[in-house]
């Protein structure tokens, strides 16, 4: 409902509650998600007000019988398919729904508390993350597995400004993290919750059991999609458990919870970081290539091919100046420590940007053969 409208709609709506006896505290409840729903929020103080006014000034309706609780409507397809799209769904687009949570994984000082800050600041901010549109909305930062100063100096590192709508707590949870939590929300209007990490909010006794997992993070989760807000969970993944989706310690309680799962890993024998996403709806991240781009905020580098035959490069002209003769691309293929078909795209990139001459015709008997350019500074 839009400004001007917001006061005459929500009292109308408080009295078709009163009218059809519905309990006040459950009327009192979808008159505060409606509120929350106008553009902007209509203050959550007068939206009681309008609820006690209409349950003090009428009466219900007389019915013969009288339902014991509240219960929701059934939309049918008709409305399904008329309802106006939401430009407020996603707080990030295509990757985090509001009243939805996700799942940062990463092995331990691979990046992913990194990455979660960069994109608290970006939603702060309003800026394009990752090539993706945020939704300009206050942050909180919980950091439950660092100090403040470890935090702060991350924040920092990203050029955090004193106007910046993020709030952080660092140290650990009160027990009743869930009312904290909720109670810290509302004063300050947040969107986003990053929760760095899962296992010290919940302190799991067994993460691998999908029942307790459930039925500890359930009342948060109930919460946030009360409230449209995203919760989002760092998470450790196994120290010997791959590289793959599944590699997040008790993977099947938390992919099964999350709409969005974030799988964040280094290439070996590198300092690249690859991102990838398994998503409920949205669009998926593919195996993604980030880095730090000239600004100093984290964005893509490209896909993961990509940066794999870009190091592949100073692999095969190691390999070509320790050769006498030139070698030919079987040769080449056989030299280089990597999957042959990354060999052969370098080779042609070479050729592309001239770091590489090649001779012979390329047929029986007169191969191709390479060598490092001359042009290509040693």
């Amino acid at each position: 409902v839009p400004e001007g409208q917001r006061d005459s709609t929500l009292f109308r709506l408080a009295c078709k509650l009163r009218n059809a006896d519905v309990p006040q505290e459950i009327a009192e409840r979808l008159i505060l998600e409606s509120a929350s729903n106008c553009r902007p929020p209509f203050p959550e103080s007068i939206a009681r007000e309008k609820v006690a006014r209409a349950y003090a000034t009428y009466a219900p309706k007389q019915t013969t019988t009288k339902q014991a609780e509240f219960w929701p409507e059934l939309i049918s397809a008709k409305d399904l398919l008329a309802l106006p799209p939401d430009p407020t769904r996603w707080v990030w687009d295509q990757t985090l729904p509001l009243g939805g949570c996700s799942v940062l994984v990463a092995k331990p000082k691979i990046g992913k508390s990194t990455l979660a800050v960069n994109l608290a600041i970006a939603v702060a901010r309003g800026l394009k993350f990752l090539g993706r549109d945020t939704q300009q909305n206050p942050v909180a930062y919980l950091s439950l597995d660092a100090s403040l100063p470890e935090i702060a100096e991350v924040f920092t590192t990203f050029g955090l400004k004193e106007y910046d709508q993020i709030f952080l707590h660092a140290g650990a949870a009160p027990k009743d993290n869930v009312g904290w939590i909720m109670q810290r929300v509302k004063e300050n209007l947040v969107r986003l919750v990053i929760i760095d990490t899962l296992q010290k909010l919940f302190r799991f006794e067994n993460v691998n059991d999908y029942s307790q997992v459930i039925n500890i993070m359930e009342p948060l989760l109930d919460a946030a999609r009360e409230q449209k807000i995203h919760l989002l969970f760092t998470h450790h993944a196994k120290k010997d458990g791959g590289d793959d989706l599944d590699s997040a310690i008790g993977s099947t309680a938390v992919r099964g919870l999350a709409y969005t799962y974030l799988h964040l890993k280094r290439l070996p024998e590198s300092e690249q970081r690859i991102l990838r996403s398994d998503q409920r709806g949205g669009k998926n991240f593919g195996e993604t290539a980030i880095g730090f781009n000239k600004d100093g905020f984290i964005d893509i580098q490209g896909t993961r091919e990509e940066v794999e035959i870009d190091l592949c490069i100073p692999k095969i002209i190691e390999a070509l100046q320790a050769e006498e003769t030139d070698p030919t691309e079987r040769e080449i293929r056989r030299m280089v420590p990597v999957r042959g078909i990354l060999v052969s795209k370098a080779i042609r990139k070479m050729l592309r940007t001239e770091e590489l001459t090649r001779t012979g015709e390329g047929k029986k008997g007169s191969a191709f053969r390479y060598s490092v350019s001359f042009s290509f500074p040693l």
